[in-house]
Formats: C-alpha cells, structure tokens, sequence
C-alpha cells in the first residue's frame, strides 16, 4: 500500500502502519490443530493525518485434515476499533470468517 495510504501531505504513502501481534497452535486429537491469536496495529500517519492505536484484532482457527492431501480450516476474527480518529473512517467493530482449504502432496 506505498501509493494508497493518505499521510500528511495527501499524496499517500507518507506513513507507516505497524502490526505486532503473538498466537499460539494447540494439537488436538487426529492430527486437527487450533490456533489463536492477537495482534495491535499502530497507524502513524498512513491512513490519516493522525498517530496512534488504530485496532486489535482477535482471531482463531482449526485445521482440520480432509482425506490424504487435504486440509480445510475455517478462521474467525473480530477487530476492535482502539481510537476511531487514528483509524480514519472507520465507525465500527467488525467480525469476519472465512475457509481455507489447503492441498498438500
């Protein structure tokens, strides 16, 4: 995102946008495997003209084997809003899920 983001001078990319965050994989039974996560961005003047917390975001996940080569996991996260003005537009919360579905051979 070099050219998108709106930093200080409107140009765009004149910012930076940090993400640090940590997880952890727990081995379940049958080979199935859940991971969680978490993680906090910090937003200096990437996105907005403002610095500052811009969201967390929890997340989760299983892994699950499917036949010899396959492997499908679904994924869940929930972003939390830390400071609505370093985020720019954003006005809510937001939850989102999707699948994976992997092929190794």
């Amino acid at each position: 995102d070099v050219d998108h983001g709106k930093g200080t001078a409107g140009s765009g990319g004149n910012g930076s946008y940090f993400i640090f965050g940590i997880g952890h994989t727990f081995n379940l039974d049958n080979d199935i495997s859940a991971g969680l996560g978490v993680s906090a961005a910090y937003n200096d003047r990437q996105w907005t003209d403002k610095t500052g917390w811009a969201d967390m975001v929890f997340s989760g996940e299983v892994s699950i084997p499917l036949f010899k080569y396959f492997t499908i996991t679904p994924n869940a996260a929930y972003s939390l809003i830390l400071e609505r003005d370093t985020y720019g537009n954003a006005s809510e919360n937001e939850f989102y899920s999707g699948v994976t579905i992997g092929f190794d051979y």
